[in-house]
């Protein structure tokens, strides 16, 4: 259990968490917001990556999200 919410934490949240942080919202908000977009990022490049045969980069892809996201 623990690892699947660091996993959600990791491959939804803060991905979806960089593109709404400007926004003024409380908690819930951010996080319900966040946890969507963030579904659809990893839809969108999974779509994207497996179209072209480039699995692999989908750690590259959370890699990158997760320094962005700890810079700001």
């Amino acid at each position: 259990m623990v690892v699947f919410l660091f996993a959600c934490l990791v491959a939804l949240f803060i991905p979806g968490d960089i593109f709404i942080r400007r926004l003024n919202l409380t908690i819930f908000q951010r996080v319900v917001l966040a946890l969507g977009l963030g579904l659809v990022l990893w839809a969108l490049q999974g779509f994207i990556l497996g179209y072209l045969n480039l699995r692999n980069l989908t750690y590259v892809y959370l890699t990158v999200a997760f320094l962005i996201w700890l810079k700001h």
